[in-house]
């Protein structure tokens, strides 16, 4: 699962409007559709550096470089791609 370049967009605007974001759950670790040449132009505007593909896997990664949100927290089944709350949805909390 990624974010879309309408969620970025959302999150640029938040921030943009109110400031930074506190805190965020993601579900699951999110990265982004890298096919959308929008994703590249609104990235660019905040960061230079080519091989930001490289450098962030991760849509937290980019996001805390960014400073949109101050604390992004990923849940997930396990920590396989370093979710930092490991919880089984399935089961109560």
């Amino acid at each position: 699962m990624g974010l879309a370049y309408n969620h970025l967009k959302l999150l640029e605007e938040l921030y943009i409007n109110n400031g930074a974001i506190n805190s965020c759950l993601f579900l699951g670790r999110q990265g982004f559709d890298l096919s959308d040449k929008r994703i590249h132009k609104l990235v660019g505007k905040y960061y230079e550096k080519k091989d930001w593909t490289k450098k962030y896997v991760y849509a937290d990664q980019l996001l805390n470089k960014f400073g949109w949100i101050r604390k992004i927290d990923n849940l997930d089944i396990s920590n396989f791609e370093g979710a930092n709350i490991i919880k089984d949805m399935n089961q109560k909390f």
